[in-house]
């Protein structure tokens, strides 16, 4: 092995670190797959003046499960110890000079984003149709103004085969009359809001049972379809998942896109996992590879 390793802060399970540590060993560098725990002791920030150095200065890709997922319940001391230790990763990564996937910003790092949150990152006056709501129970929900009278019926069938979640990114064809209320619940679950629990906060939008669905993998000014379907190209989807990546301002993001009477982007991911990344994973993996090895 070559150059100075390549640091991959993740949990223990993460596939996705996993799987670019051994492309980047292919490729002739060494990979460190560090907790953030050990990722956070590895490094050290001198600070004279004004000025600052990050010591060792290495390439870093960060997975947000690196700190919580593998501890669910920790005591009060340990718990402390790792919110310093996350403090002192987020400052590392935010300092550093050479290539950070991703790189947290002041408020840290970028999560997951759905239709709401996607809607403020759009330019001024865009009109995508992302009308999402937040309620307490599935029947205030379908009573939002924004929403009411527009859904049809709950299609059972949609409840076993959610959007987010099929094998292929096209959604399957399913008779309805009319837009489905789609929600997920704060216990995860999803599926039409009427077949959620009553009394468990959720939040919906209406969803096109006849819409297909395409997964857009960025990579800095690079993206990658999951479909070779011609929509994809027709609208344009690869450069405006470019441009709302820059917006979100993140590095490395699967954008999620409704492709039915309206193109709307649903959600960003700059956590994805396999099942999102599998469709371009040999793109994906030699983009990231050229960026955290620049």
């Amino acid at each position: 092995m070559t150059g100075t390793p390549v640091v991959l802060v993740a949990g223990a399970k993460d596939r996705v670190a996993r799987r670019l540590a051994a492309a980047i060993e292919r490729r002739g560098r060494d990979a460190l797959l560090l907790d953030g725990h050990a990722a956070s002791r590895l490094f050290t920030i001198r600070v004279s003046g004004r000025c600052h150095e990050v010591i060792p200065e290495l390439s870093l890709f960060i997975r947000q499960g690196a700190w919580w997922s593998d501890q669910p319940r920790i005591e009060p001391d340990e718990r402390f110890a790792a919110s310093e230790s996350y403090a002192a990763l987020w400052s590392v990564a935010a300092l550093s000079s050479q290539p950070v996937i991703n790189r947290p910003h002041a408020e840290g790092w970028i999560p997951a984003m759905t239709a709401a949150r996607i809607q403020s990152l759009l330019p001024p006056g865009s009109d995508q149709g992302l009308a999402e709501v937040f309620a307490s129970s599935p029947r205030f929900a379908a009573r939002e103004p924004v929403l009411a009278g527009q859904a049809a019926p709950a299609d059972e069938r949609l409840a076993r085969d959610p959007p987010q979640a099929r094998e292929q990114p096209p959604a399957s064809r399913q008779p309805t009359d009319g837009p489905v209320l789609w929600g997920e619940s704060v216990e995860g679950l999803t599926g039409p809001a009427a077949s959620l629990p009553e009394g468990v906060p959720l939040r919906a939008r209406l969803v096109d049972p006849q819409a297909a669905y395409e997964i857009v993998t960025v990579v800095g000014d690079r993206a990658f379809s999951a479909t070779e379907d011609p929509r994809t190209r027709e609208f344009g989807l690869l450069d405006r998942s470019v441009q709302l990546a820059q917006r979100a301002r993140v590095h490395f993001a699967t954008v999620t896109w409704s492709v039915g009477t309206d193109v709307a982007p649903v959600r960003l991911n700059p956590n994805a996992g396999l099942r999102e990344l599998r469709y371009s994973w040999a793109e994906t993996e030699d983009a990231l590879c050229a960026d955290l090895t620049a």
